[in-house]
């Protein structure tokens, strides 16, 4: 068996981590955004229901129910916007995101 010198395994390990460097300076700061606002909701998801969404207890209909229930929340929300244009026009704030 062929043994392998210490410093290999360092340099392994420098050259993985130049990489991994390399790949966060080349991705869009939008889409990096967004994958931490999905790892923040899986996050909280998880602690809320104690599950992830890899999960074998509903069915097909309850996953389309689910799915209905968070389209009419997000029709919901436009409307809202939409009655705050028409309210005010001209007067939009836009505060900072979180």
């Amino acid at each position: 068996m062929e043994k392998t010198p210490c410093n290999a395994h360092a340099f392994d390990n420098l050259s993985y981590e130049a990489n991994k460097e390399k790949e966060r300076e080349n991705r869009d700061p939008i889409v990096e955004q967004i994958v931490d606002k999905f790892n923040e909701r899986s996050r909280i998801g998880i602690e809320k229901y104690g599950t992830t969404l890899d999960r074998g207890d509903l069915s097909l209909v309850d996953w389309l129910n689910h799915l209905q229930e968070e389209l009419m929340d997000a029709t919901l929300y436009i409307q809202k916007l939409k009655n705050e244009l028409n309210q005010n026009p001209n007067g939009i704030v836009i505060a900072k995101e979180s």
